[in-house]
């Protein structure tokens, strides 16, 4: 469609703009990520890709103001309309979320995590299997940067949660044992 073309066309200019004119799109941020999360909801899969990658990249600028930014978005496993999120809001913000995580400082990111993890609890309870994979790998890669102090705040997971992601834990240790 007409539209499609023309938000893919947008984001490929947003993302230019933001490898390489970042300072001028700072002062934009909160508008700029706000709605391109909200552009999930519509949006053609290759355009939302593109919203993931914009959002990943302005990150990058600075990760703790886009965490606070995108989070809200991560919230809820209500995901339908009437719920006022859509799976692939939740979906974009938690692939941003676990990304952001990486180039956050562990002292920063302690006083953030309960707030986030909060949000994105929820989903794990979603019908929509990649939501609840998000969520884990969010766990893991705060667990990557906080270690055990992630523990208090999933202490009440299901078992079969807990199992899971003490598996992907594991397995993101050893991959960064042999990456060392």
């Amino acid at each position: 469609s007409p539209v499609a073309e023309n938000m893919h066309t947008v984001c490929k200019v947003l993302l230019m703009l933001v490898k390489y004119r970042a300072d001028h799109i700072r002062t934009f941020t909160d508008l700029l990520a706000s709605r391109l999360c909200q552009a999930a909801v519509f949006a053609p899969v290759a355009v939302t890709l593109h919203c993931e990658q914009i959002l990943m990249d302005l990150a990058k600028l600075d990760g703790l103001r886009m965490l606070r930014i995108v989070t809200p978005f991560a919230r809820g496993n209500d995901v339908s309309a009437k719920g006022g999120f859509h799976p692939n809001v939740s979906l974009l913000a938690l692939h941003v979320v676990a990304e952001t995580l990486k180039s956050i400082p562990s002292g920063q990111l302690l006083i953030e995590l309960p707030g986030l993890v909060a949000v994105a609890l929820p989903s794990l309870s979603s019908e929509v299997v990649d939501l609840r994979k998000a969520v884990i790998f969010v766990l893991v890669e705060a667990y990557m940067v906080v270690g055990d102090a992630l523990y208090p705040l999933v202490k009440d997971l299901a078992p079969p949660q807990k199992k899971l992601l003490t598996i992907y834990i594991d397995r993101a240790l050893s991959e960064k044992k042999s990456t060392l």
